[in-house]
């Protein structure tokens, strides 16, 4: 049996040609510090919170057209939890040290070492956006492959994985709609901004991003770039406990 998921970490993936552009808004927007670039190509970046807290968001730039979302799971036996992502439906797609799979509905994910990172900022949920038709497979597949019970939403297009408060994000699972233009599994941030949610978008605004549509709960926005992502109006983690 593989081990628990000690930590997340979401990529915000975008082309090589926006990257300066995308990580100069997500850095503005957060509040952070942007590290030094690293990786072979130097296509990386962490976002590093100012008020304190472990980094759990990295800017990136990559051969791709269109901006998207990738998750790193920290684990303590990488290959054994590989081996058990393949063996919930899971496919392998680079194995360099750590391992690049897609899940069964095509999300491209991580698996890479724990080195005892610990707690958080604003952003504080990716949302794991499933086609109907895959969704009740993609949930049990996330549930036992992070070993996080399923606990269903007050919105039947909703169901959570049980939060544990030394982890930095939530993760949730989103039904999409018939008439929703994805095919595959996708992913999308969530900041949440509490009773503030009016001046964190009036904010992102004026940062170069721009208003999709309003909802009760939150409101969907559209990065620089053309990421997509939500502010909401759940009460922001503390950035430090």
């Amino acid at each position: 049996m593989a081990g628990p998921v000690r930590w997340l970490t979401a990529f915000i993936d975008m082309p090589v040609a926006d990257v300066t552009l995308g990580a100069d808004f997500w850095k503005r927007a957060l509040d952070c510090e942007l590290s030094q670039w690293r990786g072979d190509d130097l296509q990386y970046a962490t976002l590093v919170p100012r008020a304190g807290g472990e980094p759990h968001l990295q800017v990136q730039g990559l051969a791709i057209t269109d901006p998207r979302m990738h998750l790193d799971l920290h684990v303590d036996d990488v290959a054994a939890t590989a081996r058990h992502g393949e063996a919930l439906g899971a496919e392998m797609v680079l194995d360099a040290g750590y391992r690049v799979l897609r899940s069964p509905g095509g999300f491209t994910f991580c698996v890479v070492p724990y080195h005892g990172e610990a707690l958080p900022s604003r952003v504080d949920q990716l949302s794991i956006d499933v086609p109907a038709a895959s969704f009740d497979a993609e949930c049990s597949f996330w549930s036992a492959l992070t070993g996080l019970a399923l606990e269903p939403s007050p919105r039947e297009e909703f169901v959570n994985l049980h939060y544990r408060d030394e982890m930095p994000l939530r993760l949730l699972l989103q039904k999409l709609g018939a008439s929703d233009r994805h095919r595959e599994v996708v992913a999308h941030l969530d900041v949440s901004a509490g009773d503030d949610r009016n001046e964190v978008v009036a904010k992102h605004v004026a940062l170069g991003a721009q208003v999709v549509s309003e909802h009760r709960w939150w409101t969907v926005m559209r990065d620089p770039v053309g990421q997509t992502y939500c502010i909401t109006r759940r009460d922001p983690q503390p950035a430090q406990r």
